[in-house]
């Protein structure tokens, strides 16, 4: 298993990317760029004064040969030094020490506002503790995988969430990838992780992008993009020739499916039905050939007397049916 730097601290990843905040790790970055009154100042309005004994406590252990997670904050534009949200406590362990630098992450893309609101905020939830959320558990395990090389089964072991889940999370980060590359118009941000990650596994890019556009259209549930690939795999079709018919064979089998309506069909001149009207096509029809209606006699929509022998072959099917049903109700007894 590759080795990562042990300073790195997954969980606040985590917490930055759900809050929507850019960030970056600097593994060594300059004790001397601290703005420590500034940083005291947010320390005192969260947390109250820095606590010496947990430096001191910070220090023993150092000192024994335990790794610390970075802290992380923010670069002040004005005077560009840092000010930290949270790792003051680490900050002046490392003084005490004589460290030249430290591992931090540094956000950016915020106001100062922004940023103070985020440093409550972190240290109110603790945001570096073991998470306990499915969804925080999963976003890490898919950290390791894309970018600390880890294997889906060791991800797995590690967050204690299924090598199944992991996969279909890293299917769908690919997937949106290659759709922002290909320049296909992406899903809406809510799809289904299961939706993007079916289409994520089609390996012929003209066949994606068909595929994609297709669900963009129908709004496809689950289980029809999963019968769409379906049909796509099975026809070994990531040639792109075949892939994209599968995909449009699949438009016209289902128009429903893509908002189109069905097209009107022209009603029969024998019986003044349109020819999807099934059953009762072939009731009229019939009684058409065995001469209890004359064909000039049903011009246009069918007439009230046909409407009527209709209902009742409908009703004597339906008593039909009954009788047939308590018959077999009788016998079992």
């Amino acid at each position: 298993m590759p080795e990562i730097d042990k300073r790195r601290n997954l969980m606040v990843e985590a917490w930055f990317e759900r809050e929507d905040v850019a960030y970056r790790f600097e593994p060594d970055f300059p004790m001397d760029e601290v703005d420590r009154d500034a940083s005291s100042r947010i320390q005192d309005s969260v947390l109250n004064a820095l606590d010496a004994r947990v430096v001191d406590e910070f220090t023993t252990s150092h000192e024994a040969g335990a790794l610390f997670p970075a802290g992380w904050g923010w670069i002040e534009p004005s005077h560009n030094r840092l000010i930290l949200g949270a790792g003051n406590h680490r900050d002046g362990m490392y003084q005490r020490v004589g460290e030249s630098t430290f591992p931090v992450y540094i956000i950016t893309g915020v106001s100062q506002k922004r940023f103070e609101a985020l440093a409550v905020t972190a240290n109110m939830l603790e945001a570096d503790r073991r998470p306990s959320d499915d969804a925080t558990r999963l976003l890490i395990a898919h950290k390791l995988v894309e970018e600390c090389g880890y294997t889906i089964e060791a991800a797995a072991r590690e967050t204690h969430v299924s090598q199944a889940k992991i996969g279909r999370r890293r299917d769908a980060g690919r997937m949106r990838e290659r759709a922002a590359k290909l320049g296909i118009k992406p899903l809406p941000a809510d799809s289904p992780v299961e939706i993007l990650s079916t289409l994520g596994r089609i390996s012929s890019d003209p066949v994606f992008t068909e595929a994609v556009k297709a669900v963009r259209e129908g709004k496809l549930r689950v289980q029809v993009v999963e019968d769409l690939y379906g049909r796509i795999k099975a026809v070994r079709s990531d040639g792109d020739t075949v892939g994209i018919r599968v995909i449009e064979d699949y438009r016209q089998e289902f128009p429903h499916l893509f908002g189109k309506k069905q097209p009107q069909s022209t009603p029969d001149q024998n019986t003044g039905l349109a020819p999807n009207a099934n059953k009762k096509h072939a009731i009229v029809k019939r009684l058409v050939r065995e001469g209890a209606f004359k064909p000039q006699d049903l011009t246009g929509a069918p007439s009230q007397v046909v409407k009527e022998v209709i209902g009742n072959l409908e009703k004597a099917q339906r008593a039909v049916a009954t009788g047939l049903r308590n018959a077999r109700q009788v016998a079992a007894r």
